[in-house]
C-alpha cells in the first residue's frame, strides 16, 4: 500500500517523502482494521496542504472530505493547496467542497492552480 502512495506522488522511497515533507505534520487515516485509507502532509504556519492521498476504494466513503474537515477542526477553516491542472478528479473534489482558485502557476510537474478555502468545508 505504501508503494501505491509513493508511485502516485512520484517519490521513490519513504525517505524522499520524509525529505519532501520536512517540517510538515503527517496525518494518516486508518479504518477499524488498521488499514491505511490515506494520508496528508500539512504545514500549519502557512495553512498549506502539501500532500493529500486517499485510496481510490475509500473515496466514495467521503474519507477525503472527513480528513479535511478534521484538519479544519485542528487548525481553523483557512487552508490552501496547489493542484495540478491535469488532475481533473482532484480539482472537481476541491471545488465541490468549497475551495476557490486564487492563483495559477507552473512547476516541474506542470501547470497548477492555487486553491484556498476560508469557510468550513461543505459535504
Amino acid at each position: 500500500m505504501y508503494k501505491a502512495f509513493l508511485n502516485e506522488l512520484k517519490l521513490e522511497s519513504t525517505k524522499t517523502l520524509s525529505e519532501d515533507s520536512k517540517d510538515e505534520e503527517l496525518w494518516i487515516a486508518i479504518d477499524d482494521l488498521d488499514e491505511i485509507l490515506g494520508f496528508v502532509s500539512y504545514y500549519p504556519p502557512d495553512n498549506f496542504l502539501h500532500h493529500f492521498y486517499v485510496r481510490p476504494d475509500s473515496r466514495l466513503n467521503k474519507v477525503g472530505t472527513r480528513f479535511l474537515k478534521y484538519l479544519q477542526g485542528e487548525y481553523g477553516p483557512s487552508m490552501k493547496l496547489k493542484c495540478l491542472v491535469s488532475n481533473h478528479g482532484a480539482l472537481a473534489f476541491y471545488k465541490r467542497i468549497g475551495f476557490e482558485t486564487c492563483d495559477a502557476g507552473q512547476s516541474n510537474d506542470g501547470s497548477y492552480l492555487l486553491l484556498a478555502i476560508d469557510i468550513p468545508i461543505s459535504g
